[in-house]
């Protein structure tokens, strides 16, 4: 590999002959990523990306990184969201990462309102009984005659399909937003159509990830909600919402239940990882599939489990304080229709940016200082 016999691909440009320290110059300079395309003729007739090839970026050495501080991570990461965001003030620079912000939250939940308010606490207590009964009441009824008829279940099983393409677009689209947002976090000053295109390779490896996760959920929920829909929720329907058959009298509801929500705090908790270690592991190796930057951060977890233990300890109780301030804010935008605003989908994200940099920025620093060369905190 010695002599000029290097090239690499800038678009459709073939850059080259270069020498191996001319390619090494060119890496430091940014002009050749992990994922930029080279050959030499080593390789016969393929080219291939960068960060496969050992000699241009050798693997971090995973057994002897630095211990991470949770606390010096929240320190930096407000320090960074003060400079991405405050230092200078800049109107279009919130609409960019805004915008990032916005497309990582596509399909995220939504906000309901309280219709009515009781007028004493003895009629808050029966009312919202009483409505939450009702309300159960008529889920029950009409998840029933969804599968009364062949009819209806056609209707019901093209409406879920519908659904269900819905949610994998939308996925596919917030991976597309979570790498964005990350390269804007490192790269300010770049317009936002670079991000989208550099987050082109490592966003389908982890969309793909997150599908599969889903659909082994969507598989460990159904036969349990398939029992509770045949041995709970019919019954108390066909008896006319007896007290006798009332499902939180069953044991079955409440085992099956339970089941339902950790698999969902499970499967949920796992994308969240994702977003905060395995997003920035993909961004600077887009030659890793997801499953080999989950083995990467699970190295990770079993090198550190009490270091990791209390970075979520200290973002729990970080969450609760961007709550109060934001409490604080929304009491102060009553007056101007403040619910309405913070329901508004990127007039939300616009408001909440300064919290949902901060945490971006809290689980990269976490990150990056067991391991700099892995995951530089800094482009």
């Amino acid at each position: 590999m010695n002599g000029k016999v290097w090239y690499y691909a800038d678009g459709e440009t073939r850059v080259g002959p270069m020498d191996l320290e001319e390619i090494r110059a060119a890496i430091s300079a940014g002009r050749i990523r992990r994922d930029t395309l080279v050959w030499y003729p080593g390789l016969g007739l393929e080219w291939k990306a960068a960060g496969s090839i050992a000699d241009l970026f050798p693997p971090p050495d995973l057994a002897h990184g630095n211990i991470p501080s949770a606390s010096f991570a929240a320190k930096d990461a407000l320090a960074r969201m003060k400079e991405l965001l405050f230092r200078p003030f800049s109107f279009l620079q919130w609409v960019a990462f805004a915008c990032c912000a916005w497309i990582c939250s596509l399909g995220g939940p939504v906000v309901f309102r309280v219709s009515s308010q009781p007028d004493s606490p003895a009629q808050n207590m029966e009312q919202l009984s009483a409505a939450a009964l009702k309300a159960f009441q008529e889920s029950c009824t009409q998840l029933v005659q969804s599968f009364s008829s062949v009819r209806a279940f056609v209707q019901t099983g093209l409406a879920i399909a519908l659904y269900l393409l819905l949610f994998v677009w939308l996925c596919w689209l917030r991976n597309r937003g979570e790498f964005m947002l990350l390269h804007k976090w490192y790269v300010p000053q770049d317009r936002l159509f670079v991000g989208w295109q550099l987050s082109r390779r490592p966003a389908h490896s982890l969309f793909l990830w997150r599908i599969v996760v889903y659909v082994i959920a969507l598989f460990c929920i159904l036969p349990i909600f398939g029992s509770l829909y045949r041995n709970v929720i019919v019954p108390y329907v066909t008896s006319g919402f007896s007290s006798d058959t009332l499902p939180i009298h069953n044991p079955q509801f409440l085992y099956g239940t339970l089941g339902i929500v950790l698999i969902s705090v499970t499967c949920f908790s796992l994308q969240g990882m994702a977003t905060e270690f395995v997003v920035p592991v993909l961004y600077w190796h887009p030659e890793l599939s997801s499953l080999q930057a989950w083995r990467i951060v699970w190295t990770f977890f079993c090198c550190f489990p009490g270091r990791v233990f209390g970075f979520y300890l200290l973002q729990f109780g970080l969450c609760f304080l961007w709550g109060g301030l934001y409490l604080l804010l929304f009491l102060v935008l009553i007056p101007f229709g403040g619910l309405l605003l913070f329901r508004l989908p990127f007039v939300s994200d616009f408001l909440l940016l300064p919290m949902t940099l901060f945490f971006r920025s809290y689980s990269l620093y976490f990150f990056s200082s067991w391991q700099p060369n892995l995951v530089p905190s800094k482009q």
